[in-house]
């Protein structure tokens, strides 16, 4: 299991009323969370404000899974990791009401990437610095648990920055919007949140995840994008992966050397995928060579 931890009080960072919010404007909703870029009293730049949905409130392990969040997040400092500023308490009640993190202006990687058809070299940039980032998580005993191009944002200075994960103890009824698309095999057959998942699995599934982010990417499109619903659960189920020969694809968008390395994320057997160290140094060898080719 990854570290878990139920106490809201135990974290470094601003601790902030509700009145120190000077404006707010919805970016993003999901099933789980609400995200709004807004202003506040300590900062000039706009901030990330994230808060649970406010139906998920009397809901036990909903309230569990945010405080989880709110104390791993809390806990990691990492240049490609998003950072943590502190949260913003309820006027009410007092509990963390909203996480505070600087806003991305660029969005989330795949968006990025389609939006702005970045080099080959940027690309790999990204995927570097994100591998360094969940190599970091995955060395402090830690595993992100739903990896995709949605939460690794983009800096404005092209840095890869992981986000959305330490969510631990979250109700797979309630938070059931994670995306087969991006999902290891052995993932979608069970919980890997509940009690006898090893953090080995969790890791290792989490390299998998890592896989169709390469993919994503480098390619610009999300893994199975010509499947819907359960059409991919089941592929993936049935050992489907990602072609490289897609309609429309351009030859170059990836190497031989790389695609091979995204083939290995994607083992049926996670113990014969690479760890996310090995991921990473590939990745920093196939970086060096684009830039001197």
């Amino acid at each position: 299991m990854s570290d878990t931890h139920t106490s809201s009080q135990d974290f470094t960072g601003e601790s902030l009323d509700e009145a120190s919010i000077r404006g707010k404007e919805l970016a993003r909703a999901s099933r789980r969370n609400d995200v709004w870029r807004a202003e506040i009293q300590s900062r000039i730049e706009s901030v990330a404000l994230k808060e649970l949905r406010r139906f998920l409130i009397k809901n036990e392990k909903a309230v569990e899974a945010f405080r989880n969040e709110i104390h791993n997040w809390s806990r990691v400092n990492h240049p490609n990791i998003l950072p943590f500023l502190g949260v913003v308490r309820d006027t009410i009640s007092n509990d963390p009401r909203y996480i505070i993190s600087p806003w991305q202006s660029n969005g989330g990687l795949l968006k990025f990437v389609t939006r702005e058809n970045p080099s080959t070299l940027v690309r790999l940039r990204l995927l570097v610095g994100a591998s360094k980032g969940l190599t970091y998580l995955h060395e402090e005993g830690m595993a992100h648990g739903y990896l995709t191009t949605s939460h690794i944002l983009v800096s404005d200075d092209l840095d890869a920055l992981i986000c959305d994960f330490g969510a631990i103890g979250a109700d797979e009824e309630i938070f059931a919007d994670k995306s087969s698309r991006w999902l290891a095999p052995e993932a979608l057959k069970s919980d890997m949140s509940q009690v006898g998942c090893e953090l080995a699995d969790e890791q290792a599934s989490d390299v998998y995840s890592f896989g169709m982010v390469m993919y994503a990417c480098l390619s610009g499109r999300r893994p199975f994008s010509e499947l819907r619903g359960k059409k991919i659960t089941l592929w993936v189920l049935q050992g489907g992966k990602p072609l490289r020969d897609f309609k429309g694809w351009k030859e170059n968008w990836c190497t031989d050397e790389m695609w091979e390395l995204i083939v290995r994320c994607w083992s049926t057997n996670p113990k014969e995928r690479p760890s996310m160290k090995e991921v990473h140094k590939e990745l920093e060898t196939i970086e060096r060579r684009e830039m001197t080719s």
